[in-house]
C-alpha cells in the first residue's frame, strides 16, 4: 500500500524527498501556463495540473510529487489567500522536522 503521508516542506528540505508526496506552502511568484513559481523560503518550480487555479501573490499549498530537477508536479493545490501568516507556518514545518515521529515517518 503507498504512503499517504505528505510531510511540510520549504524549498530547503526539497532534495531529502526526491520521489516523495510533499505539502508546500509558499507565494506564488510567477504564472506561465502550467509551470508556476513560488516563494518558499526560496523558489520552487510547480508543473501544475489542469484543475489549479492559482493567483500572483497569494498563498498556495501544494500537495505533489517532488521531481529529480526539485520541481513539484502537483496533485492539488489550495488558495491561502493573501492574507496568510508565512512565519507561523514555517515554524510549522520546522517542528515538524525537528520531531519528524509526530508528523511522518523519517525517510
Amino acid at each position: 500500500m503507498a504512503s499517504a503521508e505528505t510531510p511540510r516542506v520549504t524549498s530547503r528540505y526539497l532534495d531529502a524527498f526526491t520521489s516523495k508526496n510533499v505539502r508546500i506552502v509558499g507565494t506564488v511568484t510567477k504564472l506561465m501556463g502550467t509551470d508556476a513559481h513560488i516563494d518558499s523560503e526560496g523558489q520552487v518550480r510547480i508543473l501544475l495540473g489542469p484543475d489549479s487555479h492559482l493567483t500572483m501573490g497569494h498563498a498556495v499549498e501544494v500537495i505533489g510529487k517532488v521531481n529529480h530537477d526539485l520541481s513539484i508536479k502537483a496533485f492539488r493545490t489550495t488558495d491561502f489567500g493573501d492574507r496568510f501568516d508565512m512565519g507561523a507556518h514555517l515554524k510549522l514545518v520546522e517542528a515538524s522536522h525537528v520531531v519528524k515521529e509526530l508528523f511522518y515517518t523519517p525517510v
